[in-house]
């Protein structure tokens, strides 16, 4: 009976802690906002947008001293596999994709045949990369090499731009425009007067 007793007592003090953890965990400061709260939905991209980061790198493999020459791709760290059928003369690597706006680490390591083995060499960015919702961002890198294949630059780097998302919704709006210009035809406008041909 007595052990009976100091188990309730002590389910009733594990409950009412868990109640006060509770409790406290629902409040937050304005200054914590930001940090504690998130969306509970995410905002997702416009359908119509198909990608809003671009990565080109190009000169990575060629039918000469490049030959077998590629490279990995590496968004947070996960491998990026390509969309295509890559050859051993690829000279070009694009990939167009489509994430949700945030900051990414984004780098990518070339691979050199040179002599009897094969170097490793690292491209990257200054700073995380920004992806937003209006914007598409372009990450390109053309690696400039020596007569054997060997990069002048053993640390490279990509440049960063941006531009705006606008073209899709220009062609939605023009398809606007043209359907209304079509359904509008053959209206006569307010205080708009037609001449009209005389038969004689």
């Amino acid at each position: 009976m007595k052990q009976l007793k100091q188990f309730l007592l002590f389910a009733f003090i594990l409950s009412s802690i868990v109640i006060i953890a509770g409790c406290a965990g629902g409040k937050i400061t304005v200054d914590q906002a930001y940090r504690e709260l998130t969306p509970v939905k995410q905002l997702e991209l416009p359908e119509q947008i198909t990608d809003n980061l671009v990565i080109k790198i190009g000169n990575v493999a060629d039918q000469g001293s490049s030959y077998k020459n590629h490279l990995n791709l590496y968004i947070n760290d996960k491998l990026i596999q390509p969309d295509w059928a890559v050859s051993n003369i690829e000279n070009t690597f694009t990939y167009k994709l489509k994430l949700k706006p945030g900051y990414y680490k984004v780098r990518a390591e070339y691979f050199a045949y040179i002599g009897w083995g094969e170097d490793k060499f690292p491209i990257m960015t200054q700073k995380l990369v920004r992806i937003t919702h209006d914007q598409r961002t372009f990450l390109k890198c053309n690696i400039a090499k020596e007569p054997n294949g060997t990069p002048v630059n053993k640390k490279m780097y990509f440049k960063v731009n941006t531009e705006p998302l606008v073209m899709e919704k220009s062609e939605s709006l023009t398809g606007v425009k043209e359907l209304s210009s079509k359904k509008g035809a053959g209206m006569i406008l307010p205080g708009k007067k037609i001449r009209r041909k005389h038969k004689f």
